[in-house]
């Protein structure tokens, strides 16, 4: 069937171009993250975008990932001591740095915190952040709904200023898949210990599929879902999560309806709102579909996009003719970090900790 993914040979097809080019003028991606380093009172945090003054919860996140894997300890212990640090009494990060009122605190950001920490942890067999992690989690069980079809992270413990929703009520598809990883990556009995919030996380995950990809969430004090927008993230992001053989069906369903409705001439796309320029590609969901795919073992039957070029710096431009929708287009920090995750078939969501 033309919309079926199928079983061939990733490096011939989509993005083998990317991944085969070399980087320009020898940087690489581990040469961008550490030049994006920032020394603070205690540590340093990785700069998000080459030249900004913005330093995303996230990112700081993907860097400790991106450092621990290769080996670079001293970098990923830099940015995990300033962020423990600056995480607050209820075990919070804002969502970015410095702060200011208008900042909060979202759940899938501090989610990725404790994914970092479960990997350092496991590599280096340290118990350093280990109260760090634990606070996080506390944060978690005190921010989450309880009910049985939505249990899970809410979007904020916070409403935002001027926001559509109301975040203390939504519950975010993405946010929870962020938290089923945590848990999934914690080690021995602290996994054990938290493996029942796992899986009625995944129960409420797949109560939101909706057909051929994953509604991006709900308003729990209503029981409303959102159908008013689509994401590509939801489904990449679940792809790398582990399941049994028996839910391979949905997820590679959710895989092919991100191949024919997000991948465009440069790259995937973020949303349907992006649709009117096809030019646009977000490169950080470029590659983390890459490895989606490469996980799964699928590929898109579609032609692969242009090889995109990284910057001489090494760093990757995080999206392509992303202006007009607010992206930016210089190098960054999750760009990078997810072209390093794909090119060295390194899944955050499925670390082995020992």
């Amino acid at each position: 069937m033309k919309h079926e993914l199928s079983l061939r040979n990733l490096s011939a097809l989509f993005l083998g171009a990317i991944l085969t080019h070399s980087i320009g003028y020898g940087a690489s991606e581990l040469d961008f993250l550490k030049l994006q380093l920032h020394k603070q009172d205690v540590g340093s945090l990785a700069q998000s975008y080459a030249g900004s003054d913005r330093f995303y919860t996230y990112d700081q996140a993907l860097a400790v990932l991106t450092f621990t894997q290769s080996g670079d300890q001293d970098s990923a212990h830099q940015i995990l001591s300033a962020m423990k640090s600056l995480q607050a009494k209820d075990g919070s990060w804002i969502f970015s740095y410095p702060a200011h009122e208008n900042i909060l605190p979202r759940s899938g950001s501090i989610a990725w915190m404790v994914i970092a920490i479960n990997h350092y942890s496991a590599k280096y067999k340290s118990h350093e952040f280990d109260s760090t992690r634990d606070l996080a989690i506390h944060y978690f069980e005190q921010n989450s709904f309880q009910e049985n079809d939505f249990f899970g992270p809410k979007f904020s413990n916070v409403n935002e200023p001027n926001s559509t929703w109301d975040k203390t009520q939504v519950l975010s598809v993405e946010h929870l898949i962020d938290w089923i990883a945590a848990f999934d990556t914690l080690p021995g009995d602290v996994k054990q210990a938290h493996a029942d919030q796992a899986e009625r996380m995944r129960k409420t995950l797949l109560n939101h599929w909706v057909g051929e990809h994953f509604a991006p969430g709900s308003i729990v004090s209503t029981k409303k879902m959102n159908f008013e927008e689509t994401y590509l993230d939801t489904q990449a992001w679940a792809a790398l999560l582990k399941w049994k053989k028996t839910d391979q069906n949905w997820i590679h369903k959710g895989l092919a309806f991100n191949c024919r409705t997000f991948l465009k001439r440069n790259g995937f796309q973020e949303s349907l709102a992006q649709q009117s320029n096809p030019e646009f590609a977000w490169m950080e969901g470029t590659f983390m579909m890459d490895l989606a795919l490469k996980t799964q073992r699928v590929s898109c039957p579609s032609r692969a996009p242009a090889a995109i070029l990284s910057e001489p710096n090494g760093g990757v431009p995080y999206s392509i003719q992303g202006q007009s929708f607010q992206f930016s287009e210089k190098s960054s920090v999750a760009a990078t970090a997810w072209k390093y995750f794909s090119s060295t078939a390194f899944n955050p969501f499925q670390l082995d900790p020992t």
